[in-house]
């Protein structure tokens, strides 16, 4: 038995060597990631918690964010707490080394899903390089414990939905309740993962035999399958959500309303025009979307948006695992994009909201490149296009660091001066802030150091450096020596500082996406 488990092992050696590689670069760069705008916000989440858990503290009950899941940040705070992490710079860094974790390892997830489903290594260990280093995702892989997890555990989810599908056992059905649970204790939005569950087990209810291994599947079965996984998956959310140990129905009830109608109102910008989240037009996700993916991807996977469901319903009488899943794969994607047209929620920044999609939309890419592999004459194609989104966004990842998550595609205009910066969102976490304020501490040497900024993220930054940078630094919005900016709400700059010593600036894309303005009266001055 070890024997075969060895040799099955060896059989996916590349992807662990990538998986590893991965690994391996994260663990020399993580500290190089600034604080994002909801770091402090997501771990007071998971604090709040953990505290109630640990000493019976009942603060949580009043806490504004208590409707948010905590089946990542309990954890993480659990760790921190059990391992004594007490800086800010040793908690943060630490978050920032596990959301990336978790998010590689959902890569090995997404490489045995295409495995099972298409069985095709090389194309599987694309899909893998791809999803990790996809330039915005990979940003964000290691400061945004709230969309990343989420993203990671869609994958984990669809790879047990394949799972409990390939053997219909209770035991993988209650796997695939956990993974279930897991998914809505990040976020409410993993219902929709439920409702893709849903539809399978309809599909199968009016399929006389079982997909896979043409087992005869009663519609009875599948009813109490469908039963066993809805209530298990309801009491391990139960279970692993302390907000819902009281009145579970009221309080689930109360979250999904805060869901779709989130307490944020703020402007955002889309190309070139300020608008208020309350009031975005319908396109604001889809455009997104394609701003923030290659445009090989994308072309893809719009061709097949046209051919998974003509492929479906052709195979209807005679259904196999593939065009199965990639229809539920279609669906997801589809019916989310649907469901913001019709009940308009609030949202935030870019898509982050949506980004557990962008793992969909490249398997939606990956089917269009499955059924061209079939055509002999196109394979060479496939596998060029493959190579040079690889080389594309390993390259963005590594040019744009640590700011990959300011990428755009490929026929955005790059070469005109801060033109991105004056039409889209660029650093809306303020992650920049924190190279900054190194950049200012390692020039001035006095005991404290007043810098002014004018966003949430400048005043959070300081919580990142090291405990002997973050006490020698004086943050306030109304005064001091240094100003920095992001450029959020100020896409156009700053004229109120013309005139004024521009000390540093940082520029990806020949986009100015952060600088420093020495406000000293004499700014010729040498700091001390």
């Amino acid at each position: 038995m070890a024997r075969v488990a060895y040799f099955s092992c060896m059989k996916h050696w590349v992807a662990y060597v990538i998986f590893v590689a991965c690994l391996v670069v994260g663990l020399l760069t993580y500290k190089s990631y600034g604080l994002s705008w909801d770091d402090g916000a997501q771990h007071d989440i998971g604090e709040m918690t953990y505290f109630y858990i640990a000493k019976g503290d009942t603060a949580l009950f009043t806490f504004k964010d208590k409707d948010y899941g905590v089946a990542f940040e309990l954890p993480v705070v659990a760790m921190e707490q059990l391992w004594g992490l007490t800086s800010g710079h040793d908690v943060f860094t630490f978050r920032h080394l596990m959301v990336h974790l978790f998010f590689l390892l959902s890569s090995l997830f997404i490489y045995f899903f295409v495995i099972r489903l298409y069985n095709k290594k090389w194309l599987a260990l694309a899909v893998m390089f791809l999803y990790i280093f996809q330039p915005v995702i990979y940003a964000h892989s290691f400061f945004n414990s709230k969309d990343i997890p989420m993203l990671a555990m869609f994958v984990i989810c669809f790879w047990a939905l394949l799972f409990f599908h390939q053997r219909q056992s209770i035991l993988r059905l209650l796997l695939l309740a956990l993974t279930t649970a897991f998914l809505l204790n990040l976020r409410l939005s993993g219902l929709f993962f439920i409702a893709m569950v849903g539809l399978y087990f309809f599909i199968q209810f009016f399929n006389k035999e079982n997909i896979t291994n043409n087992e005869t599947i009663s519609r009875g079965k599948t009813l109490l399958h469908f039963s066993l996984y809805l209530v298990a998956a309801f009491l391990l959310l139960w279970g692993t959500w302390p907000h819902l140990w009281h009145a579970p129905f009221h309080k689930l009830a109360l979250a999904v309303q805060a869901m779709t109608h989130f307490r944020w109102g703020d402007n955002l910008l889309l190309f070139g025009h300020i608008i208020n989240s309350t009031n975005l037009p319908f396109y604001y996700i889809p455009a997104w979307i394609i701003l923030n993916n290659s445009v090989v991807i994308m072309l893809a996977c719009m061709a097949s948006f046209i051919f998974i469901p003509i492929i479906f319903i052709k195979k209807m009488k005679q259904l196999n695992t593939i065009s199965l899943f990639n229809m539920l794969v279609w669906t997801l994607v589809i019916g989310t994009l649907c469901s913001i047209f019709i009940l308009r929620p609030v949202l935030y920044d870019s898509w982050r909201q949506f980004f557990y999609l962008a793992p969909f939309l490249l398997l939606c890419a990956t089917s269009f490149f499955y059924y061209l592999l079939k055509i002999k004459k196109a394979q060479w194609i496939v596998w060029s296009l493959l190579i040079y989104v690889s080389v594309h966004y390993a390259v963005s990842v590594a040019t744009l660091f640590p700011y990959s998550h300011m990428y755009f595609t490929e026929w955005e205009n790059k070469s005109k001066l801060n033109h991105l910066r004056t039409h889209y969102e660029m650093d809306y976490w303020g992650t920049v802030y924190a190279e900054a304020h190194k950049y200012i501490l390692a020039n001035d040497h006095r005991k404290k150091v007043p810098i002014k900024v004018n966003t949430t993220s400048g005043t959070m930054a300081r919580y990142i450096l090291p405990p002997e940078d973050e006490k020698r630094v004086i943050v306030s919005y109304t005064e001091g020596d240094y100003f920095i900016t992001c450029f959020r709400y100020h896409p156009n700059g700053h004229p109120e500082y013309d005139g004024k010593k521009i000390l540093f600036e940082i520029k990806r894309y020949n986009n100015i996406i952060c600088r420093v303005y020495d406000l000293r009266a004499d700014s010729s001055e040498t700091p001390k």
